[in-house]
């Protein structure tokens, strides 16, 4: 896969992996792959404290199925999330990325208990309820067939009838796995292809870079692929520009629109202030987009070092060569000398990841007791939140993300229903409608919107449209007629743009 970061235009990057209840694997998970950070993982068999997930990020969204066998989690905080179902052997969430493109990714863990005819009744179940229009699937099937596999003996019997691929071919998904790739599974016991990426025909064209990469502490080996998007940049990513930029940006604005100025006056329609407003936010976004940095900053763990980083790497070439010498006497010395330096890394992940943690709660408890740690042991961290399907006013679940926030803002927001009003409340509608004067407010000054604009607090995250209030007074400094202009204009047709009154509503 390339060095894109996790942000950039051009997608997400996954992550399919099956962690062997291991709690190292679990713990260095974040640290994988740290110039091209995965934006969404699809986890199996992840390591379990007390029944619950443990070793992950607090601030990752995670969707997780009952008793831990599979999850979801998304570490890019900029995709929405919504769950579409959960169950034993099964997670499924609808990704929604800052365009509003839409995909279902469902994560699945059949353990080999499980009957391949019952594995197959369990996600046709998932099919029909969330759709194969858009849809990626992703797991540990624990089934081999030569549609992800080489013609090798294996103690799996071949599958090329049965239920799982009847079910593949009757939802015309289609395999994203490399026949010939590395095995996704090995051990001392052997090597097998048991992990399986698939996809419905509109997201499979948009997938690619789909390879096996090692693992260092699961028996199982990695899969990693992207898939494009048409991604806008995020607010985090463009929230503020150094003092250089601010004035080219102001400079860019008083070209584009240095004869702007008449044609805003002589506008006469809400809707021609409307498309003036969105022409200079999309003339704005243009620049922010091109200087938006190439590369992110990557927020690693604070344990983790070159140290355990080099140790980790060295493992895991032990572990390959192991597996991959087949003369008896010396794959023996092969394994001897692996799992001592596995045991080496797992006793230093552990008491630096330890002494870390425990440095940390030293520092937090001097000034605050009731501070993080605190918060861990009694379990009042601040989760992220995870929409989940409601019932809305017509008493129908919710199928999407967008559905489910539309219901919710209506119980919170409900809109006013006039025959309810009793005579007070139409006495002051009728004042309010029929309002009419003939003094005029006088138009703003460029200095009363300069004033105004040094009220607020600079060095805050933007709105919607991604313009700052520093990007504001920039521009007013650079060409203070365009924003004086379309304000005096708004005062006059008495229209307070559209765009300007979009919000978003952050959970608590």
């Amino acid at each position: 896969m390339g060095t894109r970061s996790p942000t950039i235009v051009n997608g997400w990057n996954f992550l399919q992996c099956n962690l062997g209840r291991s709690q190292i694997a679990t713990l260095e998970l974040p640290e994988l792959f740290p110039n091209n950070k995965p934006d969404v993982y699809l986890v199996q068999e992840p390591y379990l404290r007390k029944g619950e997930i443990y070793g992950l990020p607090n601030n990752w969204k995670i969707i997780t199925a009952p008793l831990g066998k599979t999850l979801i989690a998304i570490s890019n905080g900029t995709i929405g999330v919504h769950t579409k179902h959960v169950s034993k052997h099964i997670a499924a969430a609808e990704l929604t990325n800052t365009n509003k493109d839409k995909v279902t990714i469902v994560s699945v863990y059949f353990p080999p208990s499980v009957s391949k005819e019952q594995a197959a009744s369990e996600l046709e179940e998932v099919l029909i309820k969330v759709g194969t229009n858009r849809i990626l699937i992703g797991g540990d099937v624990n089934v081999r067939s030569l549609l992800w596999s080489p013609e090798l003996d294996d103690h799996r019997t071949h599958d090329e009838g049965g239920p799982l691929i009847d079910l593949i071919l009757k939802y015309n998904l289609l395999v994203l796995n490399d026949p010939v790739s590395l095995p996704t599974f090995e051990s001392r016991q052997g090597s097998s292809w048991i992990d399986v990426i698939l996809a419905s025909l509109s997201i499979h064209d948009k997938v690619d870079n789909w390879k096996v990469v090692l693992s260092g502490s699961s028996d199982h080996n990695y899969i990693t692929f992207s898939r494009a998007n048409s991604y806008i940049p995020s607010n985090q990513a463009i929230s503020h520009l150094s003092r250089r930029r601010l004035s080219k940006l102001g400079d860019l604005i008083m070209h584009t629109f240095a004869n702007a100025e008449n044609e805003i006056r002589n506008i006469n329609s809400k809707s021609e202030l409307e498309n003036w407003v969105n022409k200079i936010t999309e003339v704005i976004n243009s620049a922010l987009f091109k200087a938006q940095p190439k590369t992110h900053r990557i927020l690693r763990v604070p344990w983790w070092d070159s140290e355990l980083e080099t140790q980790r790497k060295k493992t895991r070439a032990l572990r390959a060569r192991y597996n991959r010498c087949k003369n008896q006497s010396e794959r023996l010395n092969r394994r001897i000398i692996y799992k001592k330096n596995e045991s080496i890394y797992k006793r230093m992940l552990k008491s630096k990841s330890r002494a870390c943690f425990e440095k940390l709660c030293l520092q937090i408890t001097k000034t605050n007791p009731f501070g993080l740690p605190y918060k861990l042991a009694t379990k009042k961290t601040k989760r992220q939140v995870i929409l989940h399907e409601v019932i809305d006013q017509n008493g129908i679940k919710t199928t999407s993300l967008n559905d489910t926030i539309e219901a919710i803002i209506q119980s919170l927001f409900p809109k006013e229903n006039r025959a309810d009003e009793n005579s007070e409340h139409r006495k002051v509608r009728e004042i309010v409608l029929n309002y009419e004067t003939e003094i005029f407010d006088p138009d703003f000054t460029k200095s009363e919107i300069m004033a105004v604009i040094k009220q607020f607090s600079k060095r805050k995250a933007p709105g919607l449209d991604n313009i700052s209030i520093e990007m504001i007074e920039a521009i007013h400094k650079k060409c203070p007629e365009v924003l004086t202009v379309i304000y005096n204009k708004c005062l006059d047709l008495g229209h307070f743009p559209n765009s300007w009154k979009v919000a978003t509503l952050v959970p608590a």
